[in-house]
């Protein structure tokens, strides 16, 4: 079984609040788990899986940190920080080319200290290849280090969301809620894989809801199914129940590319709860809860996975307005 040694950065438990004039206006009772309130680095949900994942390494020995990820990624910027925190070198290995210091997490990275890598490739899956060899270069020079891959999809971290579905389930139980199901953004995978396997072991017949954002249905579904079965057999946990998980697929046009009807979830979202939801991942979710409020048989929680710093830039303050 894997023994976590967390960092201590996250503040737990996230808030549960109940969410009525956004429920109101889309005919649903709708709560929302505030991950974009966990107190660190604004990496939302992300700061969970470093918290754990990086305290291990530490611990382990580790004196040195490889991320990977794209220039928005909330885990790269959330490690950059870790490793101010820890007072450990970390270098992040990004797809493509730089957008420009005006990208909010990008500057954020190298505001705390992270060497950052381009691979030049478009494709995602270039960093973890490229992180590789990096690792190894430094390795040969006496350094420890360690490679975290995109989203964290590793056991450690797919189980820190487990853990996170164990929070959730005592604060319904508290609140007397039992939710038809729960809907949250799908990246890398990682995080609602860990939910999986937590609420596989609730009572309460709740499902997930995966907004996906950035891969076909098919390849999303597959590496869940993969993450999910291996982190529980990790950590000894039962086998996820697979009959739980539905997902969406919120791409629209691409990855990141703001449309009206997100824009409109991102003003929906302010005006009712005053709540920030950014375009890549907390709007496309929010327009799935819209869509399932019309067949909800019950209450839908909102995981709010952050991303304060591409919210507010989506938000559009300290730019000039006609």
């Amino acid at each position: 079984m894997i023994a976590a040694r967390r960092l201590s950065l996250a503040v737990l438990p996230t808030p549960l609040v109940p969410a009525r004039r956004l429920g109101e206006h889309l005919g649903v009772e709708v709560w929302v788990k505030r991950d974009d309130l966990i107190g660190f680095a604004f990496g939302g949900t992300k700061t969970r899986a470093v918290d754990v994942v990086i305290g291990d390494a530490v611990a382990r020995g580790h004196d040195e940190l490889i991320g990977c990820g794209g220039p928005a990624s909330n885990l790269c910027a959330t490690l950059a920080a870790a490793a101010a925190r820890a007072d450990i070198p970390c270098t992040l290995v990004l797809f493509g080319s730089s957008p420009g210091p005006s990208h909010p997490n990008l500057s954020a990275m190298e505001r705390w200290g992270a060497r950052v890598i381009f691979t030049g490739v478009p494709d995602r899956a270039s960093t973890e290849p490229c992180a590789g060899l990096i690792a190894a270069e430094r390795a040969s020079c006496g350094r420890h280090p360690f490679v975290v891959p995109r989203g964290a999809a590793i056991p450690l971290g797919v189980l820190s969301y487990a853990s996170a579905a164990d929070e959730l389930d005592e604060q319904l139980t508290t609140a007397g809620i039992d939710p038809d199901c729960i809907v949250l953004p799908v990246g890398s995978g990682a995080t609602i894989a860990g939910l999986l396997i937590g609420v596989s072991s609730w009572s309460r017949p709740t499902r997930l809801t995966g907004a996906v954002v950035s891969r076909p249905l098919a390849d999303t579904a597959m590496t869940v199914e993969t993450l999910a079965t291996s982190a529980a057999r990790c950590g000894r946990r039962p086998r996820p129940d697979l009959g739980r998980l539905e997902l969406v697929d919120a791409i629209g046009p691409g990855f990141g590319v703001p449309t009206p009807d997100l824009r409109d979830a991102v003003a929906l979202a302010l005006r009712t709860e005053g709540i920030v939801v950014d375009i890549t991942y907390g709007a496309r979710a929010l327009a799935v809860v819209g869509d399932l409020a019309r067949r909800a048989t019950g209450p839908i929680v909102l995981w709010h996975t952050g991303g304060w710093l591409d919210a507010v830039a989506d938000l559009g303050l300290g730019r000039d307005h006609p």
